[in-house]
């Protein structure tokens, strides 16, 4: 999915903000299918607006509309304003899963000390107490004998 978009293909945009967006969601299928519709988006976006300033660049500098060129720019912006507050609430949204599995991480650690302690604190065996070993005999017979 990284490969998918060059630097050329997405003008006005960051690759390395890309990359690090990527990097925190990459372990996670829905934020991935969502990066890619924003990127997606973005480019669909951004194509007419490249063409637009490719016109105007071709033009003698005399001619360029000024107004054209404020439109295109107001444009751009929105469309970065856009992505960027997309690709906020995917980082946001991914931040809160990753705590919540943080948070169910650290309970299941929790429960597991708890249950080893439990098993490590085994209720003292007394020679006339029956084998833990299942032979049916006292201990003191079977497995207490030395």
């Amino acid at each position: 999915m990284i490969e998918k978009y060059k630097d050329e293909d997405i003008p006005f945009f960051d690759s390395e903000e890309f990359h690090k967006t990527y990097e925190s969601v990459k372990d996670n299928p829905e934020a991935l299918k969502e990066l890619d519709s924003i990127m997606d988006d973005v480019i669909d976006r951004l194509k007419p607006l490249v063409k637009k300033y490719k016109a105007l660049c071709e033009k003698n500098p005399e001619d360029v509309d000024e107004e054209e060129l404020l439109r295109l720019e107001v444009e751009k912006c929105s469309i970065e304003k856009e992505r960027l507050e997309r690709m906020a609430l995917l980082l946001q949204t991914e931040v809160e899963r990753k705590e919540r599995l943080t948070a169910e991480l650290q309970e299941r650690t929790e429960r597991y000390k708890k249950r080893n302690l439990r098993l490590g604190t085994e209720k003292k065996i007394y020679p006339n107490d029956p084998c833990p070993c299942g032979s049916g005999l006292k201990y003191k017979k079977c497995c207490g004998r030395k």
